[in-house]
C-alpha cells in the first residue's frame, strides 16, 4: 500500500480555502498538460534515470497524481513521494495508484511545498508540473534544490574538457549568450549516450583506431593521437553523467528567420 504521511503541524493558514477549491478540481489534471508531455519530459531525462540503480523522487504539487502515476509506471527503479496540500487530491491519487498497481512504489505526503520535511541532499530528482509558481519560481527553486543530491565534477574531467574545449559551458549560459544577440530558443535537447557511444566512440575504438594504427604502425605521432583519443573515450565512459552535447533550435527575434541549430558541448557543474 502507498503510505499517507500526515503532517498536521505543516498546514498553512489557507488550508480550508485550498481544500474547498479542491472540490472543483478533482479532474485528471489540475492544470495544462497531457500524459504525452510528461512522457516526453521523461524521455529527455532518460540518461539520468537509466544511470542509477535506485531513484528517490519527490513529485511536488502532485494533485490527483497524473504525473505521479506515469513516473511510477515508467521509471522502474524509482520510489516516489507525492506531495500536495489537498486531502481530496491525495485520496484520489492513492485510489489511482491502487488501480494501476503501483501503490507500493508511491508514498503520499500532505504538506505545503514551502515547508517540506525532506532532508538536505536526500532526493535524486524533483518533479513538479505547473506547481512551483504557488510559492514563486525563484523561491521554490532555491528551496527545493537544497534537497537534491549534488553531482560532483572531479578535477580529472574538469581539467580535460577545459583544456581540450575551452569554450565549454552549461546550456543555460550558452542560451543566455544567444538571447543577448536577439535569438529566442524554440527547443533544446541533449544527445543520449547512444549518440556518443553507438554512433561515434565505439566505431572509433573498435574499427577506425585499429585501422589507423595498422596503417601508421611506425609513427610515434600516430600512437600519441590514439592514446589521447582513448583517454577521452575512457573519461566519457567514466563521467558520462556530467556531459552532454546539445541541440538548440533558435529563432531570430529581430528578423523572424530561423537560426541554424546550435550544437555545443555541455558540462554540468
Amino acid at each position: 500500500m502507498s503510505q499517507l504521511l500526515w503532517s498536521p503541524n505543516r498546514v498553512d493558514d489557507h488550508t480550508d480555502k485550498k481544500e474547498n477549491v479542491a472540490h472543483f478540481h478533482l479532474t485528471e489534471r489540475q492544470g495544462p498538460g497531457t500524459d504525452a508531455y510528461t512522457l516526453r519530459a521523461l524521455e529527455l531525462a532518460s540518461t539520468f534515470f537509466d544511470n542509477k540503480s535506485e531513484i528517490i523522487v519527490a513529485d511536488i504539487g502532485a494533485g490527483t497524481g497524473a504525473s505521479t502515476i506515469i513516473l511510477a509506471k515508467n521509471v522502474a527503479n524509482a520510489t516516489i513521494t507525492a506531495v500536495d496540500l489537498s486531502c481530496e487530491f491525495l485520496q484520489a491519487l492513492e485510489e489511482k495508484a491502487t488501480k494501476q498497481n503501483v501503490q507500493d512504489r508511491i508514498k503520499i505526503l500532505k504538506a505545503p511545498m514551502e515547508d517540506l520535511s525532506f532532508e538536505k541532499e536526500s532526493l535524486d530528482a524533483i518533479w513538479s508540473e505547473g506547481a512551483i509558481y504557488n510559492i514563486g519560481f525563484a523561491t521554490g527553486e532555491s528551496s527545493l534544490s537544497q534537497r537534491l543530491l549534488g553531482l560532483r565534477v572531479t578535477k580529472e574531467i574538469n581539467d580535460h574538457w577545459n583544456r581540450e574545449y575551452p569554450d565549454i559551458d552549461t546550456a543555460s549560459n550558452k542560451i543566455r549568450i544567444l538571447e543577448a544577440e536577439g535569438f529566442s530558443p524554440l527547443g533544446y535537447f541533449p544527445l543520449g549516450v547512444d549518440a556518443w557511444m553507438d554512433s561515434y566512440y565505439s566505431p572509433l575504438k573498435n574499427q577506425h583506431i585499429p585501422e589507423f594504427l595498422k596503417k601508421y604502425s611506425d609513427s610515434k605521432e600516430a600512437k600519441a593521437i590514439v592514446e589521447e583519443q582513448m583517454d577521452e573515450i575512457q573519461l566519457y565512459e567514466k563521467y558520462k553523467a556530467f556531459l552532454a552535447m546539445d541541440f538548440i533550435l533558435l529563432e531570430n527575434s529581430l528578423s523572424s528567420d530561423f537560426f541554424n541549430n546550435c550544437l555545443h558541448l555541455e558540462i554540468i557543474l
